[in-house]
């Protein structure tokens, strides 16, 4: 496992927006005659997590701090607690985290996340 643990200090999901997704495993390889071959590029499947957050200010800055500092712009994995099952992945962050302004000191967030 890294040694990066996702904050403790950020919200669960909002209900209704977490989704999971699979990383798609296999390759395709046209050849000049027949039909494509396929193979698959990894040993196990890798999942994937799209999920909003409702923060304060305070914690979207945490939330940026986290992705810029702490994981290096998102270089770094970390280990990451999924919010229903309580099992305990090491992900890196796919992107950015997104944040649009909700109200008053309110924001929601969209964050990614790749299993590795």
């Amino acid at each position: 496992m890294a040694s990066i643990d996702y904050p403790s200090t950020l919200p669960a999901p909002l209900q209704g927006q977490f989704g999971e997704d699979m990383l798609e495993t296999k390759v395709q390889d046209n050849g000049e005659v027949g039909a494509a071959r396929l193979r698959n590029r990894f040993t196990r499947s890798l999942d994937r997590w799209k999920f909003t957050l409702q923060l304060t200010g305070d914690q979207k800055d945490a939330l940026y701090a986290f992705y810029e500092t702490t994981l290096v712009r998102g270089v770094e994995p970390f280990n990451w607690t999924h919010p229903t099952t309580a099992q305990t992945y090491e992900v890196v962050m796919s992107r950015r985290p997104s944040a649009n302004h909700f109200t008053v000191d309110l924001w929601k967030a969209e964050v990614e996340l790749e299993e590795i």
